[in-house]
């Protein structure tokens, strides 16, 4: 499973918490792969790949003392070539004629 989403802090200090973290499930994190992007697109572009994803997304949410707390909605099951091909698709402007199909876990043509 990936996270995907976005920051503007340096990613080694954005999990430096993770453990206490509601984002991360409170659990420690790995680093998998860290894209630049141009500034000020950052939020859309992590909302583009969260709509790309959604059949994806993991029902998942942080629990602390036997209470549920708040939902974890930026977790995805998937490879990260499949995100290195979304990502080549959106820079090619190609991506509206695809659409991820989770249950093969590839790009269809739509």
């Amino acid at each position: 499973v990936h996270k995907i989403g976005s920051t503007r802090q340096r990613v080694e200090d954005r999990i430096g918490g993770a453990t206490s973290d509601a984002t991360f499930l409170g659990a420690p994190v790995e680093i998998a792969a860290v894209y630049g992007v141009p500034q000020g697109s950052e939020k859309n572009l992590e909302s583009l790949l969260h709509r790309i994803f959604a059949s994806s997304r993991l029902d998942v949410w942080f629990e602390r003392d036997g209470r549920v707390g708040e939902s974890a909605d930026e977790w995805f099951a998937g490879s990260l070539p499949a995100l290195d091909q979304a990502l080549d698709l959106i820079e090619s402007e190609a991506v509206a004629r695809y659409r991820w199909v989770h249950e093969v876990g590839e790009f269809q043509l739509a």
